[in-house]
């Protein structure tokens, strides 16, 4: 059982945060490189911007202006940097030379620096463009005249403990945010072991791409935790990531979680990482759930094909090479339909088409669409394929059809995490706090 929150475990951002879509200052470095192959030491300014896209940049102030216009006039475009202070040399993109200062940009994103066996107590994060989430860890910060409510997330698994923070901050960022789109920081993390004991940079940077995964599936685009730095049990930084990984600009999506209700996000979290360490299924969890966040997006025709797409992935995984439930060649006989009716009806999910999808329960009489597992896939074929007899006819139920099929994939994937409480459903879903419990719950409930 995961021990109770306390206040001590509070995560407090590791820099000065910007507003949103602004330009974040992560200090200086030493480096040495070579510009038109004369070699140079100097100070790189570590920056990470927001706009267009989150990355880390290094501004470079040059003595002789002389080594600027070598480097612009260097046919490759690349140049090695050493930083000097972490022993590690990085290959950079040359951005951009104004007057005696150079911009290169590191190729690597995000950039890890520091040994992969360096020995952590403690990461902490910043997670870009997440919700406000609400808790029932909460301590409080005043901010001018105003006290603020800060709410604090635990998320366990895996022998790991996360501790997700809003910000004084952070619902005036988010405002902004919605507001004119981009990208701001929303919530600090801290990230621990259960037992205390120290771990190695290698396995917090594996868990990092863990959480990245798994808070994106929640938003339901791309939001990444961000700028980690590791601290010794001495509080010394001695690991550190510069640079974003893949994030999304911020929309407004559906998706499964709701943040009125934070405890969603903890309850899922532990049979995720269960299901992405097992070898069978890392790939495929991080393949479907890539696929989810591409489909997520106002593109409805293109998000029906890449979900069907996912849904035949877990299906061809779960039936065929962990349940055995049919052969390879079995299953590659069945048709679109069938291969997806099995999966559905393995894990107890509904086969009907929802009363509340108005359109396609209308279209499906004449259709006659078996249930939506026939719906789902008919409609993507009259996509994919320009003469078929269906082609341009299920215009009027693209949006259902869209919507049905992530809701599919949402609740396939919940159910393959082992999760039997409550979720968002984006069929139904009138207003931010809205849940219900998942079919399988239900049908358990009524049995």
């Amino acid at each position: 059982m995961a021990k109770a929150w306390d206040t001590s475990e509070v995560a407090s951002p590791a820099y000065i945060l910007p507003e949103p879509n602004g330009v974040l200052s992560l200090g200086k470095e030493r480096v040495r490189l070579t510009l038109g192959k004369k070699p140079i030491t100097a100070d790189a300014d570590v920056l990470m911007r927001l706009v267009p896209s989150p990355r880390a940049l290094l501004r470079i102030r040059l003595s002789d202006p002389a080594d600027g216009l070598r480097a612009l006039a260097d046919e490759d475009s690349l140049v090695n940097v050493r930083f000097l202070a972490w022993k590690i040399t990085v290959e950079c993109l040359k951005a951009r030379f104004d007057g005696s200062e150079l911009t290169l940009i590191p190729t690597r994103d995000p950039l890890c620096l520091g040994s992969p066996k360096t020995r952590l107590k403690a990461v902490t994060f910043h997670l870009l463009n997440f919700p406000a989430v609400f808790s029932r860890n909460i301590t409080s910060a005043k901010v001018k005249k105003a006290t603020l409510r800060l709410d604090h997330l635990v998320l366990s698994g895996g022998g790991w403990r996360v501790v997700l923070s809003s910000l004084p901050t952070t619902r005036d960022h988010v405002k902004l945010i919605r507001n004119s789109g981009g990208y701001g920081f929303t919530h600090a993390g801290r990230i621990v072991r259960e037992d205390g004991r120290t771990f190695a940079g290698q396995s917090v940077n594996d868990f990092l791409t863990a959480l990245h995964l798994y808070l994106s599936f929640a938003r339901g685009f791309w939001s990444s935790p961000n700028l980690a730095v590791g601290y010794t049990g001495r509080g010394k930084s001695t690991w550190t990531q510069w640079g974003a990984g893949q994030c999304s600009r911020w929309r407004s999506v559906r998706s499964w979680f709701d943040g009125r209700h934070g405890s969603l996000l903890a309850e899922a979290f532990p049979g995720f990482l269960r299901r992405r360490n097992q070898e069978l299924w890392r790939a495929p969890i991080m393949k479907a759930i890539a696929l989810y966040l591409a489909s997520n997006t106002p593109h409805v025709d293109t998000g029906i094909v890449l979900t069907q797409t996912a849904l035949e992935l877990l299906s061809w995984v779960y039936v065929v090479k962990e349940q055995k439930l049919i052969s390879a060649a079995g299953f590659n006989d069945l048709r679109s339909s069938d291969r997806l009716r099995l999966l559905c009806s393995s894990l107890g999910m509904p086969l009907s088409i929802p009363a509340c999808l108005k359109e396609m329960a209308k279209a499906g009489k004449p259709k006659k669409w078996l249930d939506a597992m026939h719906a789902i896939t008919e409609i993507r074929n009259s996509i994919v394929h320009p003469q078929h007899k269906r082609s341009g006819k299920y215009n009027d139920v693209l949006y259902e059809a869209w919507n049905l099929g992530l809701w599919y994939l949402e609740l396939l994937l919940l159910r393959l995490f082992g999760h039997d409480g409550k979720y968002g459903n984006r069929l139904v879903q009138k207003y931010v706090g809205e849940v219900e419990d998942v079919p399988w719950a239900t049908k358990a409930a009524g049995s």
